[in-house]
């Protein structure tokens, strides 16, 4: 479990890039924070009701509660430079949760060579270049999720830095639950419209 004090200093992870719970983070610290979370049913999200006991046995905590969770999805989002980004993530920081979609930048390296893999099939044959080129998204994206109070950045993740920038997408999920829906409800492929409009 992640401590108050981590989710102060830098985003932690709830959600991986699978849509699963990371269990970073607990229902009595989100409840602590005045946050919700869910249970996942096998199939869907059902939101709880305070510090309940799990209503089924085959029931798991889900970070989420169902409305937040309809943001998450394996499916990704076109940036208009062929790369696609990941939907899958949402984070906790400063005692907000935030949808933190990314998008991945690849260079070409000796074991991806040995693999069989060109530099034509990555976004860039060196690290430097897929520097420029993830520096290049964070640009575009940093202006337009600041007039809504997000931000963006290109994280240094351990498990990745050896073969790919990742250029996380954070949004305020208050401001997503208020203005990311139609009045028919939620529609997935209207965020992901959002996602590539900040990134064209």
């Amino acid at each position: 479990m992640s401590s108050t004090q981590d989710q102060l200093k830098h985003h932690v992870y709830l959600t991986s890039g699978c849509c699963e719970s990371t269990d970073h983070v607990g229902r009595r610290a989100l409840l602590d924070l005045g946050l919700g979370y869910g249970w996942w049913t096998g199939s869907k999200v059902i939101t709880a009701t305070g510090m309940e006991d799990k209503p089924k046995p085959e029931y798991d905590f889900y970070p989420l509660t169902a409305e937040e969770s309809l943001f998450i999805s394996e499916h990704g989002f076109h940036t208009g430079e062929g790369y696609v980004g990941l939907t899958g993530y949402a984070t906790l920081y400063k005692g907000k949760k935030w949808l933190s979609p990314t998008i991945e930048v690849e260079w070409l390296t000796d074991d991806k060579a040995r693999h069989g893999y060109t530099a034509d099939q990555m976004h860039a044959p060196t690290q430097d270049q897929a520097l420029f080129l993830a520096r290049r998204l964070l640009a575009r994206a940093i202006e337009r999720l600041a007039s809504i109070g997000g931000y963006a950045e290109i994280e240094e993740n351990p498990e990745t830095a050896d073969d790919r920038w990742t250029v996380a997408l954070h949004i305020p999920m208050e401001w997503a639950l208020n203005n990311l829906k139609s009045q028919r409800g939620f529609d997935f492929d209207r965020y992901c419209g959002f996602l590539t409009g900040l990134m064209v």
